[in-house]
């Protein structure tokens, strides 16, 4: 139940409304951006379902930087579990995007009621409605919420807003289960594992990007190898010829992943990053100053940008100070 009492609205955190940075050195995809361009504009949502590892997050940042249409983007946590909390999210990322938009600037007028969130719900439709074109909203790492997601926000929103409202909605886990009548019915679209594993070419693609260019059969054995599990191509591609790269790699689980990071990734970095990945990450999100502080070591800010140079499963974001976080 709803908690009747006096509650002021508090938007989201700007680095959950903002889609993180391109990692440097990472090839775009437009293989990947034209299924996702074909799925949005021909069903009012796209469920985008992959395990850990498969670069959802990377390919719809590089999707949503590439696009000239309305699209806003909200990373859900393990907070969202509410139909409060979730049209929270959902308006601040409208309102994060219509900034930077004339066209949107009726997002701007919604007055927000975390006390009645289907007052809320309303009013977020109707100013859909008064749009004059459609906007996307990327909902990503939506595991993290629940059903409530589906069943009262992203259906309720697809079917009240006049065609206006278009999600893309990404995780892992539950999200089959969550959406398995619209899948059923055609109300959904679906871009799984085989769609965002990376092809011969891709593969090529990205090696050139990392600077590291490798032949066509190279490539070809990387793919037989890891089946174009994106992470393990990524590993692949780091790892020294003759290092037994075109070794089968298994596509693990989420607990086999860690492992497989712990004994791949990690055992192949200098001690002193090692020491820093595992202290600097027992938060979800950090500054430089936090990591700092986790690590005990004053080049943190230094080894946060080497972690991301070498494609270390980190993102970061700017805010408006232009001070990233991770």
């Amino acid at each position: 139940m709803e908690d009747s009492s006096t509650t002021q609205w508090t938007p989201s955190s700007w680095f959950l409304v903002t889609p993180p940075q391109p990692k440097p050195g990472v090839a775009r995809r437009p293989r990947v951006d034209a299924l996702l361009d074909s799925a949005v504009a021909s069903h009012a949502v796209t469920v985008v379902l992959a395990p850990p590892g498969y670069g959802k997050t990377t390919a719809l940042a590089a999707w949503v930087e590439a696009r000239s249409c309305p699209t806003a983007w909200l990373t859900v946590t393990g907070h969202d579990t509410s139909e409060r909390q979730l049209l929270s999210g959902i308006l601040s990322a409208l309102r994060q995007l219509a900034r930077d938009r004339a066209e949107l600037r009726t997002v701007l007028d919604i007055i927000p009621d975390p006390n009645n969130h289907l007052l809320m719900l309303e009013r977020i439709c109707d100013a859909l409605r008064r749009l004059p074109s459609p906007v996307t909203i990327v909902i990503d790492d939506a595991h993290r919420s629940t059903p409530i997601l589906v069943d009262a926000i992203v259906s309720v929103m697809s079917e009240h807003s006049a065609g206006n409202a278009r999600f893309v909605v990404a995780g892992t886990r539950n999200l089959r289960a969550w959406f398995t009548t619209a899948l059923a019915t055609g109300g959904a679209s679906l871009l799984g594992a085989d769609a965002l594993a990376m092809t011969t070419e891709e593969i090529a693609d990205a090696a050139d990007a990392a600077g590291n260019a490798v032949t066509t059969d190279k490539a070809a054995s990387i793919y037989e190898s890891t089946r174009g599990w994106p992470v393990a191509v990524r590993l692949a591609l780091s790892m020294p010829s003759g290092s037994g790269a075109g070794a089968g790699v298994a596509l693990p689980g989420d607990d086999l992943l860690a492992d497989y990071i712990v004994q791949t990734v990690l055992h192949g970095l200098r001690p002193e990053l090692v020491a820093f990945v595992l202290a600097a990450t027992t938060c979800t999100r950090v500054t430089a100053g936090l990591a700092e502080v986790l690590s005990e070591n004053p080049d943190a800010a230094s080894m946060l940008n080497e972690c991301l140079a070498q494609g270390l499963f980190i993102d970061r974001y700017i805010d408006g100070d232009n001070a990233p976080v991770y």
